[in-house]
């Protein structure tokens, strides 16, 4: 896994309270039981842990962990 991905899975274990084994690239949020509010707050919470700009209109629930790290890898060096 990537530097990304691993900082993501540790968001969502400590602020959003997921199972860790619940977590995988392919894991969309609606698997973890994320409705678009709780999606679109972790990525209020990326945004401003990170500083990276997402955009919204891309949080919705069937957006997978993997998809999402790959958002955040094109704002990061």
């Amino acid at each position: 896994m990537t530097d990304t991905y691993d900082r993501l899975a540790t968001l969502l274990v400590d602020k959003f309270d997921v199972a860790p084994g619940a977590l995988s690239p392919g894991a969309s949020f609606a698997d973890l039981d994320f409705d678009s509010l709780a999606v679109i707050e972790l990525f209020v919470t990326i945004q401003e842990q990170w500083q990276v700009p997402l955009d919204d209109t891309r949080a919705v629930a069937g957006l997978t962990l993997g998809e999402v790290t790959a958002l955040v890898d094109d704002f990061t060096p």
